[in-house]
Formats: C-alpha cells, structure tokens, sequence
C-alpha cells in the first residue's frame, strides 16, 4: 500500500507511507539502538545513571522530558516506564538512548521504543525538534505535561 503525496490537500501536507516509515523506528525487537561496551554499562548502572533512573519513578504520569544535550525526549506512561518520544538521529544521541534503557532496566524499569518513537533527522544547520545542545538549556523548559 503505497499513499500518494501531496503538497496541500485541505490545509495539510500527507506523506506516504515510505516517507512516514523513514520517520519512526521500528518497533522493539528491530531497534536501531546501539550495542553498548562493557564501559559504556558500568557508567549507566552505577552513579549518576542508576539514580537518575531511580529518580524517574516519581515522575507524573504523561510528564515530559526533554534533554537537548543528548538529544532525546522521554515521556512517563507508568509507575516503571518512559517512553522515548524521539531520538536525534546521531551516534551519540542514539547511544545515550541505549543507556537510558540501561539504566532503567537496571531498577527494574523499562523504556518503551515503538513504533511511535521519532528519528528526528540530525544536520549542523538545523537544530533537532529537541532543541539545540550547543545553546545548553534552560532548566525550566526541560519538563513539561502533555
């Protein structure tokens, strides 16, 4: 099944199915998250990653995070998981993805990757729908609810 496109049909553009596949990671199981080194694990269960995880256990339901320095936005679903909303498509971000789901893992939490979750394109002209990790952040536009 292959849509059409085009450019202006009632207000709104529509893409076609290869172009909105292109858009989203596949669902679990097919995920383009990295392997990690043995490092690179260590580093997200202990210290700072495993307390952050710890920390997300008293997020909201629907709270929203966004961290524009590792180029993610995570979404609290329930008690034990975030979503991961949407990833820059870069080794780093995509490798600070894969220690996130780490370090939720490691107490007992999990993060959602489906078929929902954005690849947001990465380019040094254009700054990521996660904001900018050059500009730093203000602390007061990281959380949000949906």
């Amino acid at each position: 099944m292959n849509e059409s496109h085009t450019d202006n049909e009632g207000g709104r553009n529509t893409l076609t199915t290869d172009d909105r596949a292109q858009q989203s990671l596949p669902i679990q199981g097919a995920i383009l998250l990295p392997e990690l080194t043995e490092q690179d694990i260590e580093a997200a269960t202990e210290g700072n990653g495993a307390s952050w995880a710890k920390s997300t256990r008293g997020l909201g339901l629907g709270l929203v995070w966004n961290d524009p320095g590792l180029g993610l936005a995570l979404q609290a679903i329930s008690a034990d998981s975030l979503r991961l909303l949407t990833v820059v498509d870069h080794p780093y971000c995509l490798k600070m993805a894969a220690m996130v789901a780490i370090s939720l893992d490691h107490v007992g939490m999990r993060l959602v990757v489906d078929e929902h979750t954005i690849l947001a394109e990465y380019s040094d002209n254009v700054v990521p729908v996660t904001g900018d990790p050059r500009r730093g952040t203000d602390p007061s536009n990281d959380v949000g609810v949906v």
